[in-house]
């Protein structure tokens, strides 16, 4: 084998193990129903998590929020995160649904989004720049009675995450490449 064929090999099973450890950001959605965990943190003030009132009177818990304070969403120093949608229901007349972030902010209006109304709604961020790549997020209700629920929030993470770990495959291949290429030199050198 030459030179240039031996290391246009080396070249390709680095190509392979290190474009096997890339791994996309994956989402995982926050539905209250466990606690929140690191890298995000929540600061529910008022009136916090709640069962019942959510996507059923009996269902899976949510988030509460009223006028008397934010809940808010942060996660650890140097990441960030990204909110594609999430769940929210409007209980009180006259009430709008502020949500907040280090970006921006966006208000759904009771006047889009009618008060209990069965199911609720599923707002759809992805295309806002005010979601992406944030480190805080919080809800707050405006308006005369301010009580609404949020659930179901897909989250996504950035910056400084920690490096992925590399795929067993990847691992496997440049294991066999390197032994394929030890052959060829031994029987290079036998010959």
């Amino acid at each position: 084998m030459t030179n240039s064929k031996l290391a246009a090999a080396l070249a390709m099973s680095g190509a392979v193990m290190f474009g096997g450890m890339q791994a996309q950001a994956a989402t995982v959605t926050l539905d209250f129903d466990t606690p929140i965990s690191a890298p995000l943190s929540l600061d529910p003030d008022s009136p916090g998590i709640v069962s019942g009132n959510c996507e059923s009177a009996s269902g899976p818990k949510c988030l509460g929020v009223n006028k008397k304070g934010a809940a808010v969403l942060t996660i650890a120093a140097g990441m960030t995160f990204s909110i594609s949608k999430f769940w929210f229901n409007l209980l009180g007349e006259g009430d709008n649904l502020i949500v907040t972030t280090d970006k921006g902010s966006v208000t759904l209006f009771e006047s889009d989004y009618a008060h209990n109304t069965a199911g609720g709604f599923v707002f759809n961020s992805s295309a806002l720049a005010a979601f992406q790549d944030i480190t805080s997020l919080s809800f707050i209700m405006g308006g005369k009675n301010g009580n609404g629920r949020v659930d179901d929030i897909a989250v996504s993470y950035g910056g400084d995450e920690p490096s992925p770990v590399p795929l067993p495959a990847a691992g496997l291949m440049l294991a066999g490449a390197l032994g394929g290429m030890a052959a060829l030199r031994r029987r290079k050198t036998a010959a």
